[in-house]
């Protein structure tokens, strides 16, 4: 279980059952998503997907598939930092440059030292930071596949478990609504 979810649900006086149900969906709704639904319907279905239903709070690959992966790639350039610069925290921030853009907005140098601090820190904090630094909420006005498709492409470069993001962007627009 995710531990930035509980994390969220005890400042915020939930109960803190580690499941991002009705109540804890509303209170992200309230704290990230503006109190609104189509918002937080994107928002959580697609956070949902990445994370494996919030079952996980950083990328499970290994440090070879990393390295192949990412190597060379969004700001990774040094050995070993497609690894180290893997996918953590609700949206799976990935890359080294995504890392300083993220540690740079929330004034912590310790993001680049320490990229668990995402995970354990800034769960939920660094989607909303990927939203709003990408504008991806401009996808988010329309309950369509063909907006959750446009937002799926904008986060994850290609259209990887479209059906499953559907899916749980419908589940929460109809859990919130």
């Amino acid at each position: 279980m995710v531990d930035g979810i509980r994390d969220f649900q005890r400042k915020h006086l939930l109960s803190v059952d580690g499941i991002v149900g009705r109540d804890t969906a509303n209170k992200i709704k309230g704290v990230f998503c503006d109190c609104n639904v189509l918002f937080a319907s994107h928002f959580l279905g697609q956070l949902a997907h990445e994370t494996g239903s919030f079952k996980y709070d950083y990328e499970l690959i290994t440090q070879d598939t990393a390295n192949r992966n990412y190597g060379d790639r969004m700001g990774n350039n040094l050995p070993g930092e497609g690894f180290k610069f893997r996918g953590r925290g609700a949206i799976m921030l990935t890359g080294k440059n995504n890392y300083t853009a993220f540690s740079k907005s929330m004034n912590d140098p310790e993001i680049l030292d320490r990229p668990n601090v995402v995970a354990e820190k800034y769960y939920f904090e660094c989607a909303k930071w990927f939203f709003d630094t990408n504008n991806l909420w401009r996808y988010c006005t329309k309950l369509s596949d063909d907006n959750i498709r446009q937002l799926t492409r904008r986060i994850n470069g290609g259209y990887n478990g479209l059906q499953d993001r559907i899916d749980k962007t419908k589940y929460y627009h109809n859990l919130l609504s």
